[in-house]
């Protein structure tokens, strides 16, 4: 993302497109960097009693990070057409030719969240119960599950908010001849 945005390559994008592209991005990146190290410290020293559902328990309830995650799903689309805005620049085309598509990097921290879910899904069923860390993950699960649901949720409701939208200006394009004298309407 930096690189868009240096003097040199203005002429890729301005830095109000590479705004919009990677909205949040940099938020959700520092959330995943402290969730890691908080885990890879857990890590260092695992032993077969090591917990570490208070450490996903902290990340995933962490309010500050659910509302990155529904604020950048909430720019998803703004993203989308920031990103074929850009495609319609000669430059920014051949400089991301033969490399992964945009749209594919932009998904992933919306992928992320329920790979999270499957790979502490897979944790609880290898965790004995009686292990001093199980009830912790069963809650983490539930929470990166919840997580999940609210980013789907948030999602299909900007989709249909898009929709509903698309379907109002069409009924809108369709009264070019109606006009407004003293609230009523005359053809």
């Amino acid at each position: 993302m930096r690189p868009l945005r240096q003097p040199l390559e203005c002429t890729l994008v301005d830095a109000g497109l590479a705004d919009k592209i990677f909205y949040k991005i940099p938020e959700i990146l520092i959330h995943h960097q402290h969730f890691l190290a908080a885990l890879g410290d857990r890590l260092d020293n695992f032993q077969s009693d090591t917990r570490i559902g208070d450490v996903l328990l902290s990340h995933f309830k962490k309010q500050s990070m659910i509302e990155t995650y529904i604020a950048f799903v909430d720019n998803f689309k703004f993203a989308k057409q920031a990103i074929i805005e850009a495609r319609g620049k000669p430059a920014f085309e051949k400089d991301h030719r033969n490399k992964i598509d945009l749209d594919s990097l932009l998904i992933s921290p919306i992928q992320r969240v329920p790979r999270y879910e499957l790979v502490l899904k897979q944790i609880v069923k290898h965790t004995s119960v009686e292990h001093a860390d199980y009830e912790n993950l069963l809650i983490a699960q539930k929470y990166v599950h919840d997580l999940a649901t609210t980013i789907n949720r948030q999602k299909e409701e900007s989709e249909e908010m898009e929709q509903r939208l698309r379907e109002i200006e069409a009924i809108v394009d369709g009264l070019d001849d109606v006009r407004l004298c003293s609230h009523h309407f005359y053809r």
